[in-house]
């Protein structure tokens, strides 16, 4: 899987699984930075297959929609896990 770096000026979803039909959208360490009183969102993105994604979430994916609930708060907890080892090393 490859990760990009991606700026916008829009809150991103963690997950995104309806934009790109057949894909999903996965988006990590989102930050939002505030420049010359401007805000944007810097984070790292992938596009994953659905397979893709079931394997790397451990998610079950129906038709072609996600469970958005649970997978914003499971997304959200693992940047959570991450951002808290980061900060103990």
């Amino acid at each position: 899987m490859e990760w990009k770096h991606v700026e916008s000026k829009q809150s991103p979803e963690l997950v995104d699984a309806t934009s790109c039909p057949g894909k999903v959208y996965v988006r990590k360490d989102v930050k939002e930075i505030t420049h010359d009183e401007e805000s944007y969102y810097e984070y790292q993105e992938a596009l994953m297959t659905q397979e893709e994604y079931q394997s790397y979430s451990g998610q079950k994916i129906e038709g072609t929609g996600t469970n958005d609930n649970q997978t914003v708060i499971m997304s959200a907890l693992a940047d959570i896990a991450e951002m808290i080892m980061d900060m103990q090393m």
